[in-house]
């Protein structure tokens, strides 16, 4: 039998240089690819063709509380169209480390305030995920 814990602080997510904080209850991060690795078409008698898409972009979203102390560099990057590092690193046992150049934020975070913190997600651009 097998047992493995997975602890959430052995991940750290960097933008720009700057280890973000402030996470929301619900995760860190989630890294997406924008298109199927393999499209297919199906021909009237049955025949497959696969066809390879070379689309290798990728988004994280990532969740932070809107009194993050990091929102407002976030804020910054995304104003100013800066391009930038993108690293995850997670020590946990299976995770993966992704380091990337060329990064966009997609688009300026939402600004609120409510009664009480609530969550505001960061869409990072991805320009080439390799993993």
């Amino acid at each position: 039998m097998n047992i493995t814990t997975y602890d959430p602080k052995l991940c750290t997510i960097e933008v720009g240089g700057n280890f973000l904080r402030g996470f929301s209850d619900g995760g860190k991060v989630t890294i997406e690819k924008n298109e199927d690795n393999t499209t297919y078409l199906a021909g009237v008698d049955g025949d497959v063709n696969y066809s390879i898409n070379n689309d290798n972009t990728a988004t994280a979203t990532i969740p932070l509380v809107s009194s993050s102390p990091d929102l407002a560099f976030l804020r910054q990057l995304a104003v100013n169209r800066e391009e930038f590092n993108f690293t995850m690193v997670d020590m946990n046992e299976n995770g993966i480390n992704i380091s990337v150049d060329g990064c966009r934020i997609i688009k300026t975070p939402d600004y609120s305030r409510m009664k009480e913190q609530e969550e505001v997600e960061i869409e990072i651009l991805i320009p080439f995920l390799t993993k």
